[in-house]
C-alpha cells in the first residue's frame, strides 16, 4: 500500500500489478485493490509455451500486449521494492518533466538502501524506515548503478527489467530519440543498443533516482530469501552473498521522509474507504510476521554461521562500521588520484575502488508503471508485477 499511495502521489493514475504463485493473501488484497480501481491486477502464475518462464519478463510481454499499456503516454517499469524518488521541484512527475524538458526515455540511477542497521523491523513505512545506502559519487560495483527507466512507448519493440528495449528503427544513429539520465543529461548514444547500469560518466541523480531497498530488515530479507528470485534460472541467487553485496549502509539518504506524512494520509484514506482492502492487507501483514518467525527458527536450527551474520546487533553494527570506513578510505584514495590529475572537484575519477577482503561480486527486482503526457494532466499509468 506504501508504494501505490507514493506513486499516485506524485503523478501516476494507473497503476497495473502481476503477481504469482501467492501464498501471503497477496492475490486477496490485489483482487481488493482492483474491485475499487486503486489498481489493474493480473495473475501471472500460468506458464505457456509462447511466454517467458521466468515471471518477470513473462510480466512484461503480457503488459506490452495490452492495449492500456501500449497507449499510455509513458510508461515507469519497477518493482515493488523499488521508488521513483524525484528531486525536481515538488517531487512530481510534471516537476520533472518541466526541469528535463522533450525527452523520450530517462533513466533514473538506482540507489542502493541497506538495513540500516534493522534487524527485526516489519511494519513501518519503507521509506522512513531505511535510510541508509550505497554512495553515489563512489561506484561500489556496477551493480550498485542499475537503471530503472521511464519511457514513452512509441519507440519501442519490448519491456526490459532496467530499459526497454528499441525498434530496429530506432537503434539507427540517426533516428530521432532523446535518452536523459537522472540528471537531465543527454546519454542517448550510450544506451540506444544496450546498456542496464551506468557509470560514473553517465549516471545522473540530480532531478531523479530509484530508491532500491533490497534488502530492509535482515527479518524481512529472510522472506526475499525464502521466497526466491522473479527473473533468473538461479533459484538460491537471493542467498548470503547478494546480502553482503547489496545490504549497503555506507551513508544516508532521507529524501523521501518529505512524503511520509502524505504516505500515511493516503493509506489511511484507502483502508478506510475499502475495508476489504484493510483486511487483506492486514492479512498479510500477518502472515509475513508468521512465517518470519518459522523462518528465523529455522535458521537458528540449521546454520549458526549465517544466524550469527543476519541475526547478530553486534555483527549488524559492525557491518555498518565497516561500510562508513570503506567509504572514508574511498574517499580519500579518489582525492589524491584527482590532486595528482589536477581534475576540478566535480569530475568524476574514473578508477575501481573495492575493499580487498570484499566476497565475489553478485550486486547487481516486475513492476511497472506508466503515465501520460508531460505537460498536460491526463491518464498516468503505473503497472507492476
Amino acid at each position: 500500500l506504501e508504494w501505490i499511495a507514493y506513486h499516485r502521489l506524485i503523478g501516476f493514475d494507473n497503476i497495473v500489478i502481476f503477481a504469482n504463485d501467492c501464498e501471503d493473501g497477496g492475490d486477496t488484497l490485489l483482487e481488493s485493490l482492483d474491485a475499487a480501481g486503486i489498481v489493474k491486477y493480473y495473475d501471472n502464475s500460468a506458464v505457456t509455451e509462447d511466454l517467458p518462464r521466468d515471471p518477470q519478463n513473462r510480466a512484461y510481454r503480457r503488459a506490452f500486449a495490452m492495449d492500456h499499456v501500449r497507449e499510455s503516454d509513458w510508461i515507469l517499469v519497477i518493482d515493488a521494492d523499488e521508488f521513483f524518488n524525484i528531486h525536481a521541484g515538488e517531487g512530481t512527475l510534471d516537476d520533472l518533466f518541466a526541469a528535463t524538458g522533450p525527452a523520450d526515455i530517462i533513466s533514473g540511477t538506482w540507489c542502493v538502501f541497506g538495513n540500516s542497521g534493522i534487524i527485526d523491523g516489519t511494519g513501518d513505512l519503507v521509506t522512513e524506515t531505511f535510510l541508509r545506502c550505497a554512495p553515489k559519487d563512489v561506484q561500489v560495483s556496477f551493480r550498485h548503478f542499475g537503471l530503472k527507466s521511464l519511457f514513452r512507448p512509441r519507440p519501442v519493440h519490448r519491456l526490459g527489467i532496467h530499459r526497454p528495449f528499441l525498434k530496429s528503427d530506432y537503434k539507427r544513429a540517426e533516428a530521432p530519440l532523446i535518452w536523459l539520465n537522472g540528471s537531465g543529461q543527454n546519454v542517448t548514444e550510450v544506451y540506444r543498443t544496450k546498456g542496464w547500469s551506468a557509470s560514473l560518466d553517465t549516471k545522473g541523480y540530480d532531478l531523479c533516482q530509484i530508491n532500491h531497498y533490497m534488502i530492509k530488515s535482515n527479518a524481512l530479507f529472510l522472506m526475499k530469501r525464502y521466497r526466491g528470485t522473479a527473473n533468473s534460472k538461479d533459484q538460491d541467487r537471493v542467498n548470503i552473498d547478494y546480502y553482503a553485496n547489496f545490504n549497503s549502509n555506507h551513508t544516508e539518504d532521507k529524501s523521501l521522509h518529505r512524503w511520509s506524512s502524505r504516505i500515511r494520509t493516503k493509506i489511511s484514506q484507502i483502508m478506510q474507504a475499502h475495508p476489504d482492502v484493510a483486511a487483506a492487507h492486514d492479512h498479510c501483514v500477518a502472515f509475513f510476521r508468521t512465517k518470519i518467525t518459522t523462518l528465523v527458527a529455522d535458521l537458528k536450527a540449521t546454520d549458526p554461521e549465517v544466524t550469527a551474520t543476519l541475526l547478530s546487533q553486534e555483527a549488524v553494527d559492525t557491518q555498518i562500521a565497516t561500510d562508513q570506513a570503506w567509504l572514508a578510505k574511498a574517499y580519500l584514495k579518489a582525492a589524491k588520484v584527482r590532486a595528482k590529475l589536477a581534475l576540478r572537484p566535480t569530475e568524476p575519477v574514473l578508477m575501481p575502488i573495492s575493499p580487498p577482503d570484499a566476497p565475489p561480486d553478485h550486486r547487481g527486482g516486475a513492476r511497472m508503471a506508466f503515465r501520460s503526457a508531460p505537460f498536460t494532466p491526463s491518464q498516468r499509468l503505473l503497472p507492476c508485477g
